[in-house]
């Protein structure tokens, strides 16, 4: 699911992604200095959206080059895929807590909203069915709606019980 989802978000040519995933991603030791390196408050996820950000901003270029490829390892059980979708809300709270991107009023409307997120889901389940071997867009659909839900919920959760400082 993990692995067609995001080819399904990026495309099948990697040229097209803003940024670098931090699934698969390198810098010269003198430019990941001179931006402070990684924040260690990422304990979860979003440190490569932070850095690309920061790199992005002292005018650094990053460059996607296709022909390395990283195989990433993807949550097997029902139970890491839920952690891992809600881990990713906690590290997108952080992100967006340190750059003015969110807001608890909207990350509550949202998490509120989830309910409505099944047309998002059967649209995301649909176009995630075409990278799968043997898609079911049933499955697909619910595994994009429990995604939806959860990643709302971390933002939510993060926003409700930490600071940034």
């Amino acid at each position: 699911y993990d692995a067609a989802r995001t080819r399904f978000i990026y495309g099948l040519n990697a040229e097209n992604v803003e940024g670098a995933g931090g699934m698969n991603m390198s810098f010269r030791k003198d430019v990941l200095s001179e931006v402070g390196g990684f924040d260690e408050r990422f304990t979860h996820i979003g440190d490569d959206g932070d850095i690309n950000r920061r790199l992005v901003k002292r005018g650094k270029n990053l460059i996607v080059d296709p022909s390395i490829i990283v195989q990433h390892k993807f949550p097997t059980t029902f139970t890491s895929f839920c952690r891992t979708k809600f881990h990713r809300g906690l590290g997108e709270a952080l992100e967006g807590m340190k750059y003015g991107d969110k807001s608890l009023l909207w990350a509550t409307i949202q998490a509120v909203l989830s309910v409505g997120a099944l047309p998002v889901a059967f649209g995301e389940g649909h176009g995630i069915r075409k990278y799968a071997d043997g898609g079911n867009i049933l499955l697909f659909t619910i595994l994009s709606y429990i995604h939806i839900v959860l990643y709302r919920t971390g933002v939510l959760y993060y926003l409700l019980t930490e600071s940034y400082d």
